[in-house]
C-alpha cells in the first residue's frame, strides 16, 4: 500500500498513485491525439481513444450486426443479455456458431439429465461455471497472434487493459477467455502441449534513478487431451506462475510490479508416444540378453497392461502369453488409462496404484537410455522397455536391467548394480547407494564418460593451423518503417516499439587466399534476404566443387627447397620426423602453394573444410534475425548453436550432403564497433579497400560512415536525389545526433562519388562496411596465425580459439575423469563466488579525510584485490586434495562472523524453491571443498566433525607458459583491442574448464511439420518460437 503525500489517499500500486497525482494534483494531460488534439493523462488512455474513435477497423457482432471498435466492447455486448434475447426471438433456439455457452441454468439442465442417464455426450468439455443466474454469457476465444504449419502450432495474446491488477487477479480475470482456447484446438487435434507465459514490467528505485526490467514468468508444457479437466489445468498453471512471481519478488528485494503487458498462451499439436495396436518384436541383440519379457498381444493394444502384470505377477511357464496374467486383471486400477497408453498416463497409473514405473528405450545403435524415471517413493518399482517403430510403440517388461545394459558398459559378465537414472554400473551395492545420493537431483540421462584408452585431452586440430581459402563477409541494410504508437510518460516504465527494420539490400564479398576470386556483390530490393541466400548457396556449391578437385603442388622455389631439406621437425606438430612418420611436402590443394615440411600424420589430417564461413559483425544481435527465416525453404538440415532462444552463436545450413554454409559473428572475436576497430589498422593494411576504391577517394572511406537510419523509413526514400538535412541523422534509439563534421563528411562522400540518390549512398555505405570488415578480420586472422598458429575462421568464438591455442602452446595432455562419481563429487563443490555488500553503507572518518571528526570513531575504507591469481595458484604443491566433510559452526563465532560467514553453500532460502548461494552460520553436512579452504576455515574457528571422502590428485603449473605468453603480448599491445583480446584469451580458459554441458541448450529450426511434431513429442521439449509459417524454432 502506498499513500499520496498531498492528500493521504492510499493506493494498491505505484501506477494508481501516479495517475492520481497527475489527474488530481498536477492536472497533467501531456498525451495529445494527433487527429483531434484531445489530451490524455496516460498513453494507454490515448491509445484507447484512437482505437475507439479514429480506428477504421470495425468488429461486427455475428448475431445482430452491431459494429464495435474494441473486442472487449463486443464481449460486453454479447454478455449483457440484450443481444442474446434478440437472437432467441429471431432464431427460436440457441446457436453457438463456434461460441461456447455456459450458465447456471444450463448446468441445472445437465444435472437433471445426469440423474436420468449415465451417458456422456461425445466430445463434451467442462467449462467454467457462470455467476449470473439470469443471463447466459458468451465467451469468444482469443484470436491467434501467430501460427506455423497450417495452425498446428499457435500463440494467443491476451493483453492487460487494467494496470492496477496484480498477477493473480489478472490470471483470474482472463481465466474463462483462456480456457475456451483449448476445446477449439482439441476439435482439430486429439492432444496438445500447452504453456502459459505472462509478460510483465517491474521497476525498482535506486540511487541512480528508476530501474526497469522486463520479466517473463512461464509454465512448463502441459499435455492436454479430450478428457483433461481444463479448469483445473488452468488453475494449476496459474498457481505456478504466481509462485514464480512471488519467488522473483522475494529474492530480488525492491522490485515492484509496474505493469502486466499480456498473457500468452502457446498451443502445440502433440502426437504422444503410444503403445501400438499390434505386437512388435524386440531387436535380436536385446533379445539375446534374456533380460526382456515381451508379452505377445497381437489381438489388442494393451501391451502396457500386460507388461505391468508380467512384472508384478511373474509366470514360470509361459511368461510371453497373455493368458498367464488374465486372473490378475482386477488386481490393479486401470481407470482412466487409455489403450494404447501414452507416456503421460504412466504417471497417473503409478499414483493410483502406488507403483514406481521407469521406462527405458534405445537409440539406433541399441544403446539403452532412460525415457521416464519415477520419483514416487514406494515399495514396488518396475522397469519397462519402450520400443518404437515409426509412429507405433510397444511396451515390454525388463526383468533384469543389469543384464540389459551390462554389455554396453563392459565385456565382463559378473553381476553389476545399475543406477536407474544414469545407467552407471557398480560392483557393490553400497557403492550404488553412495552414488544415488549425488545422482538423485540430476536429470535422467545415459552418461557417457571417456574410456581408459581416450582419457587424455590434447591438441588434435592440426588442420586449423591452415588458413581457410574462401571466407565470405557480408552485411545488410534496412529501412526503418515507423510503427503506430503514442508518446509514453517517461516517469513510468514502458516498451516503445517505434520502428520495424525491413531489409532493403546487402553486400557480400568472398575473400580468397589465392588472390582475386569475385568482386563484391551489392544488391538492393525488397527480396534481399532471399536473393542473399540464393547467391550464397550458388557460391558454396562452386567452392565445394573446387575443394573436391584438389590441384597439384607447384614446383618449389629454391628457398622452399632449402627449407624442406633442412627441416628436422614438422611445421605443424613440431614433432621430429621418424621412419614410421616420414617428412612430406604439404601444400594447399586450392592455391597450389607450398605450406611447409610436414610429417605424414599431419599431412593426412590436413583436410579441406566442409563448410564456407560467412561473417557478419554482430550477427547474433542483428543480422541473423533478418535472413534466418529464409534458411528453411527446403528440407536440408539446419543446425543452431544458441546463446538463448533469440540469440545464436552460430548456425549452419547444408547445401549438399558434405558441405554447409556456416554463419559466424566477427563480434565474438572482435567485440568492438567497426568505428573503433578501424582506428587500430594502419593505412597500408586496408588491402581490400584499395582494390575497389581509387587512392584519392579512399581516405573518405577509411572511417565508419554515417547513415540517416530513422529518416530512411520507406523504399521511396531511395529515390531522394540528395542527403537529408543534418537533423534527419538523429538516432532515436541511442538519442544521439551526429556532429557537423560527420555530416559534412557524408556530403563530401555523396558528391565525390557522384551519387545520384540516397539508394546509391546506401549501396556505397554497405559495400564500404563489408570491405572494412574484410580488412579488419583478415588482419585479425594474420595476427592469430602468427601468434597462435591457428586460423580463427575454424572456430565459433574467442574462448574456443583460446582453448585450442592453449593446448597447442602448452603441449599438455590433460587427464579426464573416467569415473562418473568423481565428476559428481567435483560438481558438488562448484558453487560460484560470493558477490555482496555485507554492509551497504559506510562512512570513512580518519585524519586523511577533509571532514574528519576526531570525536567520532576512527574508520577506514579499504579496497583489496589480488594480483596474478593464476600465477599464485600455480605455485602450490605437487599434490592437492578435495574433501567431503562435516563442519560445525561454534555459537561463539556467530557474532564475529555475522557480516561474512564462512563456507557458502547452494540451497533454497526461506520462501523460495530455487537454490541460491548463501552465507549462513549453520553447520555444514557433506560439504565439498579444497583442502586449502578447509585449512583456512579450521584456522578461523570452524570445527571438523567428519571426513566422508577425499580425492587426491597431482598438479603442476601446466598453464603457466600460456598465461605468461598472453600477459607478455598484452604488455606489448599497441591499442585497446589487442589488450582486451589477449586478456580474454587468458580469462576464457577458466570459463572453458568450468563449462557444464548439462546447461547446454538444444535448439532446432524446423523446416517441415514432421520435424516439429517429433521434437515436440519428446519428453525434453521445453518451448518454441515461431519465426514464420514454416519456420518454428524448438
Amino acid at each position: 500500500m502506498v499513500s499520496c503525500i498531498v492528500c493521504g489517499k492510499g493506493f494498491n500500486t505505484n501506477y494508481n498513485l501516479k495517475r492520481h497525482t497527475l489527474q488530481v494534483h498536477e492536472k497533467k494531460y501531456s498525451h495529445q491525439c494527433p487527429d483531434c488534439s484531445k489530451k490524455f493523462a496516460q498513453p494507454s488512455d490515448l491509445k484507447r481513444h484512437k482505437d475507439s474513435v479514429h480506428s477504421a477497423e470495425k468488429i461486427v457482432c455475428e448475431f445482430c450486426g452491431t459494429s464495435f471498435t474494441r473486442r472487449d466492447n463486443l464481449l460486453h455486448h454479447l454478455n449483457n443479455g440484450n443481444c442474446q434475447r434478440k437472437l432467441q426471438k429471431e432464431a427460436g433456439k440457441r446457436k453457438r456458431l463456434d461460441l461456447t455457452i455456459s450458465s447456471r441454468k444450463k448446468k441445472s439442465q445437465l444435472s437433471t439429465s445426469a440423474e436420468n442417464s449415465t451417458t456422456v455426450p461425445e466430445n463434451s468439455t467442462t467449462v467454467p461455471e457462470n455467476s449470473d443466474d439470469d443471463l447466459e454469457k458468451i465467451s469468444l476465444p482469443p484470436k491467434e497472434s501467430e501460427s506455423a504449419f497450417q495452425k498446428a502450432y499457435k500463440s494467443f495474446n491476451l493483453p492487460s487493459n487494467d494496470r492496477s491488477l496484480g498477477i493473480k487477479e489478472f490470471l483470474l480475470l482472463r481465466k474463462e477467455e483462456t480456457v475456451f482456447i483449448f476445446p477449439n484446438e482439441l476439435k482439430t487435434y486429439k492432444s496438445l502441449k500447452v504453456s502459459k507465459w505472462i509478460h510483465c514490467i517491474y521497476s525498482k528505485e535506486t540511487d541512480a534513478g528508476k530501474m526497469i526490467k522486463n520479466v517473463e514468468f512461464k509454465t512448463s508444457n502441459n499435455e492436454v487431451f479430450q478428457e483433461t479437466n481444463l479448469v483445473s489445468l488452468y488453475d494449476t498453471m496459474s498457481e505456478k506462475i504466481v509462485k514464480e512471481s512471488e519467488d522473483f519478488e522475494g529474492k530480488d528485494s525492491g522490485w515492484t510490479l509496474d505493469e502486466i503487458l499480456r498473457l500468452e498462451v502457446r498451443t502445440n499439436r502433440y502426437s504422444p508416444f503410444r503403445g501400438s495396436s499390434s505386437f512388435i518384436e524386440v531387436p535380436k541383440q536385446i533379445a539375446e540378453t534374456k533380460a526382456i519379457i515381451n508379452v505377445i498381444n497381437k489381438k489388442d493394444s494393451q501391451c502396457f497392461m500386460w507388461s505391468v502384470l508380467a512384472a508384478l505377477y511373474p509366470s514360470a511357464n509361459h511368461p510371453n502369453k497373455t493368458s498367464s496374467y488374465v486372473t490378475h486383471l482386477n488386481k490393479l486400477n486401470f481407470d482412466g488409462i487409455s489403450f494404447p497408453t501414452p507416456l503421460n498416463e504412466v504417471k497417473n497409473f503409478s499414483k493410483m496404484n502406488d507403483i514406481g514405473i521407469n521406462i527405458y528405450s534405445f537409440e539406433e545403435d541399441l544403446k539403452i537410455f532412460p525415457l521416464l524415471i519415477s520419483d514416487i517413493v514406494c515399495e514396488k518399482h518396475i522397469d519397462l522397455l519402450y520400443i518404437k517403430n515409426n509412429d507405433l510403440g510397444h511396451y515390454c517388461f525388463i526383468k533384469s536391467l543389469s543384464r540389459l545394459v551390462s554389455k554396453q558398459l563392459s565385456k565382463h559378465q559378473h553381476k553389476t548394480y545399475i543406477c536407474k537414472r544414469c545407467l552407471s554400473a557398480f560392483q557393490k551395492e553400497n557403492k550404488l547407494l553412495q552414488h544415488n545420493e549425488m545422482c538423485e537431483d540430476k536429470s535422467p540421462a545415459r552418461v557417457v564418460m571417456p574410456s581408459e584408452t581416450c582419457k587424455f585431452l590434447k591438441f588434435k586440430n592440426f588442420q586449423h593451423s591452415l588458413k581457410i581459402p574462401f571466407v565470405v563477409y557480408a552485411d545488410f541494410e534496412c529501412v526503418t518503417m515507423k510503427t503506430d504508437t503514442c508518446c509514453p510518460d517517461p516517469n513510468f516504465s514502458f516498451t516503445n516499439m517505434y520502428e520495424k527494420h525491413v531489409p532493403i539490400g546487402f553486400c557480400n564479398f568472398i575473400s580468397y587466399q589465392g588472390g582475386h576470386y569475385k568482386d563484391p556483390v551489392v544488391y538492393r530490393g525488397t527480396d534481399a534476404p532471399k536473393c542473399f541466400i540464393d547467391k550464397l548457396e550458388k557460391d558454396a556449391i562452386e567452392i565445394e566443387h573446387i575443394y573436391k578437385n584438389p590441384k597439384p603442388l607447384l614446383p618449389l622455389t629454391e628457398s622452399e627447397k632449402q627449407l624442406y631439406d633442412n627441416a628436422k621437425n614438422c611445421y605443424v606438430c613440431d614433432q621430429t620426423f621418424r621412419e614410421n612418420n616420414i617428412k612430406v611436402r604439404d601444400h594447399n590443394h586450392v592455391t597450389q602453394k607450398f605450406n611447409g615440411p610436414c610429417c605424414n600424420s599431419c599431412n593426412l589430417a590436413m583436410k579441406t573444410p566442409k563448410f564456407l564461413p560467412v561473417f557478419f559483425h554482430n550477427l547474433s544481435g542483428y543480422d541473423a534475425h533478418i535472413f534466418i527465416k529464409e534458411l528453411g525453404y527446403d528440407k536440408k538440415q539446419i543446425n543452431l548453436i544458441p546463446n538463448n532462444e533469440e540469440k545464436y552463436i552460430s548456425f549452419s545450413k547444408s547445401v549438399s550432403n558434405d558441405f554447409q554454409l556456416r554463419f559466424l559473428d566477427s563480434f565474438k572475436f572482435m567485440p568492438s564497433s567497426l568505428e573503433n576497430l578501424i582506428k587500430t589498422l594502419k593505412k597500408d593494411e586496408f588491402k581490400y579497400m584499395k582494390q575497389y576504391f581509387d587512392s584519392e577517394k579512399i581516405d573518405l572511406l577509411l572511417r565508419k560512415g554515417v547513415f540517416p537510419y530513422d529518416y530512411f523509413d520507406s523504399f521511396e526514400k531511395c529515390k531522394d536525389s540528395c542527403l537529408p538535412p543534418i537533423s534527419k541523422f538523429y538516432n532515436e534509439l541511442n538519442e544521439e545526433a551526429i556532429s557537423v563534421e560527420d555530416y559534412n563528411h557524408a556530403c563530401r562522400v555523396f558528391n565525390q562519388f557522384n551519387l545520384s540518390n540516397l539508394g546509391e549512398y546506401c549501396d556505397l555505405y554497405v559495400k564500404t562496411d563489408v570491405l572494412l570488415l574484410t580488412d579488419l578480420f583478415e588482419n585479425f586472422r594474420k595476427i592469430c596465425i602468427q601468434t597462435y598458429k591457428l586460423d580463427p575462421c575454424w572456430y565459433f568464438t574467442t574462448p574456443a580459439l583460446s582453448w585450442d591455442a592453449m593446448l597447442l602452446k602448452t603441449k599438455v595432455a590433460i587427464e579426464l575423469f573416467t569415473d562418473y562419481d568423481m565428476l559428481l563429487f567435483i560438481e558438488n563443490g562448484v558453487r560460484g563466488g560470493i558477490s555482496q555488500c555485507c554492509n551497504r553503507y559506510a562512512i570513512a572518518n580518519n585524519k586523511y579525510m577533509p571532514n574528519f571528526n576526531p570525536d567520532d570513531e576512527i574508520k577506514y575504507l579499504m579496497y583489496l584485490d589480488a594480483n596474478n591469481l593464476y600465477g599464485y595458484a600455480m605455485n602450490e604443491s605437487d599434490v592437492g586434495y578435495i574433501l567431503e566433510v562435516d563442519l560445525d559452526y561454534p555459537p561463539d563465532l556467530h557474532d564475529k562472523h555475522s557480516d561474512f560467514p564462512l563456507a557458502p553453500e547452494n540451497k533454497p532460502p526461506p520462501n523460495c524453491k530455487e537454490p541460491r548461494l548463501l552465507t549462513t552460520l549453520e553447520p555444514k553436512t557433506k560439504y565439498v571443498l579444497h583442502y586449502l579452504n578447509l585449512k583456512l576455515y579450521l584456522k578461523l574457528g570452524l570445527i571438523l566433525k567428519k571426513i566422508h571422502r577425499a580425492l587426491k590428485f597431482f598438479q603442476s603449473p601446466w598453464l603457466k607458459n600460456y598465461i605468461d605468453y598472453n600477459t607478455k603480448l598484452r604488455t606489448k599491445a599497441v591499442n585497446d583491442f589487442q589488450k582486451d583480446f589477449y586478456k580474454l584469451m587468458n580469462n576464457s580458459i577458466f570459463g572453458k574448464t568450468m563449462e557444464n554441458v548439462r546447461r547446454r541448450v538444444d535448439i532446432r529450426l524446423c523446416s517441415t511439420e514432421e520435424q516439429a511434431r517429433k521434437l515436440i513429442a519428446k519428453s525434453n521439449f521445453n518451448r518454441r518460437t515461431i519465426f514464420s509459417e514454416k519456420k518454428p524454432i524448438i
